[in-house]
C-alpha cells in the first residue's frame, strides 16, 4: 500500500477559508449590484407631481409622473411630455409640464436646441406666452403616470 499525503491545497482549513471567501463574494455581489443599480436609477429617473389643470385630460391635478432625465444628446420628439424649469428662472410655478408641439406655420423657425411646448388645456402657460423653451431647461421626459 502506498502512503497518502494531504497537500496544503487540500488542507481542510484551507478549503474552509476559500469556501468562506466564495460565499462572501456570492452574498456581496448581488448587494453591490443592487446598490449600483439604485445609484444609476437615482441619476436617470425622477418623479414629479402635477399641480394644476393645464395638461388635462392627459394629466390631472395630483397625478404623479415618472420621468427619465435626458442625456446630453437626447432627441426630443413631438408629443413628448416634458418637465422643465420656468424659462424666466424665477417664474411661478418654478417647474412646468407641457407637451412638445410642432411650431405653428406663422412662427419663424425655432432656434437650434429650442422646443415649442403647449399645454393640453386651453388656458395653459406655454410657448404661446413664454416663447420657445431651451432643450437645456428640460429636467425630464414623462414615461408614465399614476395617482
Amino acid at each position: 500500500m502506498g502512503l497518502i499525503t494531504i497537500s496544503s491545497r487540500l488542507n481542510p482549513r484551507h478549503i474552509s477559508h476559500e469556501a468562506d471567501i466564495v460565499l462572501q463574494i456570492r452574498l456581496l455581489l448581488p448587494l453591490a449590484t443592487c446598490a449600483a443599480a439604485a445609484i444609476v436609477a437615482r441619476r436617470s429617473f425622477a418623479t414629479a407631481r402635477v399641480v394644476g389643470h393645464s395638461m388635462e385630460p392627459a394629466l390631472c391635478d395630483g397625478d404623479r409622473v415618472w420621468l427619465v432625465r435626458p442625456g446630453a444628446n437626447h432627441r426630443f420628439h413631438v408629443g413628448d411630455v416634458i418637465v422643465f424649469g420656468h424659462p424666466r428662472g424665477h417664474g411661478s410655478p418654478p417647474l412646468l409640464i407641457k407637451r412638445i408641439a410642432e411650431a405653428p406655420l406663422d412662427e419663424p423657425p425655432l432656434p437650434l436646441g429650442s422646443l415649442w411646448v403647449l399645454g393640453d388645456g386651453e388656458s395653459a402657460l406655454d410657448s404661446r406666452h413664454l416663447g420657445p423653451i431651451s432643450g437645456d431647461a428640460v429636467l425630464g421626459v414623462a414615461l408614465m403616470r399614476g395617482r
